[in-house]
């Protein structure tokens, strides 16, 4: 249980000596004094979390009372908490610092009112775990959001099993890079920046491996700030552009076409999907493009940061021969998210893993999704 340790001071001091002492108790009781007053107000909550720390808080409360006439007077008590802060959980950080100070609502009130007593219980340690833990949710849930209101830069690294006629493993990692813009009161702008990077070896008899670039995927969504019923619905245009380093990374073709999002979000849910479909209008190769691209996601988040979660995505090449334009992957995963740094960076790692139900000729069997994601505070 917190303990609560309270020292006040009356300004002017009562009288040297004075017997009677129920009357200056009335005052430091009251919180809106007839008299200045100073308190020192201590809490210290043991039991903290994981580590069964000790959360110490100092509070230095003057309260100042100024007379604006006859009949009424203005209390403005200020709050400046100071805390000593251990190692809350596994991998947090102790600090002893000084936080906001909290000037309270100013009360305005006739000279003559009667004494009230300030009531203010002590500081639960459940509060503190639980204001801890709602915020590592909010972060994680940042990640989990293809449409955050912070910047993201996300590492997705895909272990391609059985590709090719050699059924050889690709390995592809996709930095992806998330930057939010406020537009207005009610609409952002969410860029999403997709590069691939291939470590591919030989997929069949005659061709060649190679180490490289693919094909660059900006996407820019518009999306209202303000959620409906815990739904966001976010759109815009979605491009390719052909900046393969070998013909064979890429699409060889430029390539344009609408994109959606939906965000369902409440409690430890997060769901959604995004979708896109592109045409090819120049290039060089001859054979048009022309694919659907699905993703939909779903996030069930545990305590202290962990979750589960179902990422697969789907594709559609809709020039392909029959029995030849799906590609459908089962599957799913965990990940974590890591409380902040001290410079309120926080990282979050994710694996998950897929099997592909359909699948065209020579695409993987299967993967391996390795993601990182590092976010940056606003």
């Amino acid at each position: 249980m917190a303990t609560l340790l309270s020292v006040l001071l009356l300004a002017p001091l009562t009288a040297a000596g004075q017997d009677d002492l129920q009357e200056p108790a009335n005052k430091t009781q009251n919180h809106l004094p007839e008299q200045d007053k100073l308190q020192f107000q201590n809490y210290s909550n043991p039991g903290v979390v994981k580590d069964d720390s000790t959360q110490d808080f100092a509070f230095v409360v003057p309260t100042i009372r100024s007379e604006l006439s006859n009949d009424s007077n203005l209390a403005a008590p200020t709050s400046t908490p100071t805390i000593d802060q251990p190692s809350l959980a596994c991998g947090g950080e102790s600090a002893f610092c000084t936080a906001n100070i909290q000037p309270r609502t100013l009360s305005l009130m006739p000279q003559n009112a009667p004494a009230i007593a300030e009531s203010r219980g002590p500081a639960s340690a459940h509060t503190v775990a639980a204001a801890g833990s709602q915020s590592l949710l909010t972060l994680a849930k940042q990640t989990q959001n293809p449409v955050p209101d912070v910047i993201k830069l996300q590492f997705q690294n895909y272990f391609n099993f059985e590709t090719g006629e050699n059924k050889s493993m690709q390995d592809v990692l996709h930095v992806v890079a998330t930057i939010p813009f406020k537009l207005n009161d009610d609409w952002k702008l969410v860029t999403r920046t997709e590069l691939p990077l291939y470590v591919q070896p030989s997929l069949g008899n005659g061709e060649d491996s190679a180490v490289g670039m693919g094909d660059i995927n900006p996407t820019f969504y518009f999306v209202p700030r303000k959620k409906i019923g815990g739904l966001t619905l976010g759109f815009g245009p979605t491009f390719t552009f052909p900046t393969a380093t070998e013909n064979f990374l890429g699409s060889g073709m430029w390539s344009a076409g609408p994109a959606a999002v939906l965000v369902y979000d409440n409690g430890p849910w997060l769901i959604g999907s995004r979708i896109s479909n592109q045409w090819s209008f120049a290039g060089w190769r001859d054979q048009e493009y022309n694919r659907l691209w699905i993703q939909p996601f779903l996030h069930y988040n545990l305590s202290d940061g962990w979750y589960l979660a179902i990422l697969p995505t789907i594709t559609a090449d809709w020039k392909a021969s029959s029995g030849n334009k799906w590609t459908v992957p089962i599957g799913g995963g965990f990940g974590k998210h890591f409380r902040p740094l001290s410079n309120g960076v926080s990282f979050d790692l994710e694996v998950q893993g897929f099997y592909n139900v359909e699948r065209p000729d020579g695409a993987p069997s299967s993967q391996l999704f390795l993601q990182l994601q590092v976010l940056f505070p606003k």
